[in-house]
């Protein structure tokens, strides 16, 4: 269209569409010139990235890194997942991680703070707008978190932090970038930070409320086709080449004794055992990356911690005991099923060994000698 053509249709910062009674729906000072904030798309691609960095805070830095302390990380690591985390705005570390560690603890119980038994909207997002009984949830030891200063840096500055990270930061580089600060602000700041917010609560309902429990049933977590797609025989082929640690036919015999004896040993040569249906565990290099805190775990060195592993205190999965069994190093004398377990292994292990679809010993979920929480058969009477 022609200059004088465009100069016709517009008549003083309106657009004439041929009406007499046109009343303009924009206001006056609005530029038909500059971009609308749905024509630039830039903004759309800097939500995504923001979107990806701050949810990777979350799996990888609250719950992975200091939740579960699954690894360690370099210090400037821990700086940016601590940094993109709290753009999130789903609390601080110290809050997020004492929460979800109460939650592995006391799943499923009154005591988790977002129970699936308390309902659906609860333990989606009920939990985090709705004012907790602090006397209802359960502890968890965090002293770990205490003591690690980025942490307790962020967690006593989370305000500032929530502030800047989530609005202030996306809506600069926007502004400052391509001069877009409301696409800044609304897409890279608010609508994103929903939406990481939303996919971290669906890991609380939805992944307790939908799908299946194949390995399972005890607790409310479920496998979906959304979160995991593995064919069984693939598992087989990775689990036949599992290490469970020593054969229970190999282990040694210790006496109650000396099991003691060497966990309190004050001359370098102790460890730390622990004994947990009759077979001794030694948790030596693992007791600072117990989940639950080192408390809990040192608690029970130099004792009978069957009751506890198996539910006294926490009801452990079927990894935790696949994990112990790594650490397994002998067998308590008079350990009964234990001893009978590993005579007849030695006699006939090929008839009790379990078989994948290749032929190939595994272990199946929930077939470590720890777990003793199974139902079992007994023999009628005569």
């Amino acid at each position: 269209m022609h200059e004088s053509g465009i100069k016709g249709v517009m008549q003083g910062g309106t657009i004439n569409d041929g009406t007499r009674d046109y009343q303009p729906l924009r206001s006056k000072q609005y530029d038909l010139k500059k971009l609308h904030i749905t024509e630039m798309p830039i903004t759309w691609s800097n939500c995504v990235i923001y979107y990806f960095n701050t949810g990777l805070g979350i799996t990888a830095g609250y719950h992975r890194l200091w939740a579960h302390t699954s690894y360690k990380a370099t210090l400037p690591l821990q700086i940016y997942l601590a940094a993109v985390g709290v753009g999130a705005a789903e609390g601080s570390i110290r809050w997020w991680s004492k929460g979800h560690r109460a939650h592995h603890r006391y799943t499923d119980t009154v005591k988790d703070p977002y129970s699936v038994r308390k309902g659906f909207i609860y333990a989606h997002i009920g939990w985090l707008v709705m004012k907790q009984n602090p006397k209802r949830i359960g502890r968890s030891d965090i002293t770990d978190l205490n003591e690690d200063p980025i942490v307790v840096w962020q967690h006593v500055n989370y305000l500032k932090c929530v502030i800047f990270m989530a609005l202030i930061f996306p809506t600069l580089v926007c502004g400052l970038g391509w001069g877009d600060w409301f696409g800044g602000f609304v897409y890279a700041g608010v609508l994103r930070a929903t939406f990481v917010q939303q996919a971290t609560f669906c890991i609380n309902s939805l992944a307790h409320w939908l799908g299946d429990q194949p390995f399972d049933d005890r607790n409310s977590p479920r496998d979906n086709w959304i979160t995991a797609l593995q064919l069984q025989k693939k598992l087989d082929q990775k689990r036949s080449k599992l290490d469970w640690g020593v054969p229970l036919d190999q282990l040694p015999i210790i006496e109650w004794d000396d099991f003691v004896a060497q966990s309190k040993a004050t001359d370098g040569t102790g460890r730390a055992l622990v004994t947990v249906a009759g077979v001794v565990h030694d948790v030596t290099d693992f007791v600072k990356e117990h989940p639950g805190g080192k408390a809990l775990i040192s608690s029970a060195i130099g004792k009978d911690a069957t009751a506890i592993f198996n539910g006294g205190v926490y009801l452990h999965s079927n990894a935790a005991h696949n994990l112990l069994s790594t650490m397994r190093v002998g067998v308590i004398r008079g350990g009964g099923e234990v001893e009978m377990w590993k005579r007849v292994h030695a006699e006939d292990k090929d008839k009790l060994m379990v078989r994948d679809s290749g032929g190939k010993p595994i272990v199946r979920a929930g077939d470590q000698p720890t777990r003793i929480g199974r139902e079992r058969e007994c023999a009628t009477a005569a």
